[in-house]
């Protein structure tokens, strides 16, 4: 196996990203804020503006894309030097091993050349294998526990680490 690729997603990778999101919630409804029965439905144009979304990358191994995460800002009302990591999925075949380090380490390298002083995100509370996970690239909880917006079951715990 040759070794992992991050790149940036492009506008070409649309149905890609596509299929990797679908998977994803299929994969695990609850770790995602997003649902699957709404994304199914996205236009093609949606698609698009996702995979052409800055800071959205994919990973790849010997050739095939086997991941993908994306970087963003928070809230405008929030610090400004927060950055936030959103939406990472690894295929199960590849999870344990060398992706997931690598596309949170690009986001890290992302937030770190945007000007962020912190890299956020929301794991779900009952996600215990990616809590460890971010744990182990150096995330530590920070206290906020929050409600998901319209199901009440899930709750998400706030991780963050300095860049």
């Amino acid at each position: 196996m040759a070794g992992v690729v991050i790149r940036p997603s492009v506008i070409a990778d649309a149905d890609v990203v596509r299929d990797l999101r679908l998977e994803a919630l299929r994969d695990n409804a609850a770790a995602f804020r997003s649902r699957y029965e709404d994304l199914q439905y996205w236009t093609r144009s949606q698609w698009e503006a996702l995979a052409a979304a800055p800071a959205t990358y994919l990973a790849e191994v010997d050739g095939r894309v086997v991941g993908h995460v994306r970087g963003g800002l928070g809230d405008p009302d929030e610090d400004q030097q927060r950055r936030w990591l959103y939406g990472m999925f690894v295929v199960l075949a590849f999870r344990g091993g060398l992706v997931g380090p690598a596309l949170v380490d690009r986001v890290l390298t992302w937030a770190r050349d945007d000007g962020g002083a912190s890299l956020f995100l929301n794991v779900a509370t009952s996600n215990g294998r990616a809590e460890a996970f971010y744990r182990k690239m150096g995330f530590a909880p920070t206290g906020l526990v929050t409600p998901h917006e319209t199901r009440e079951q899930l709750w998400f715990t706030e991780m963050s680490r300095p860049l």
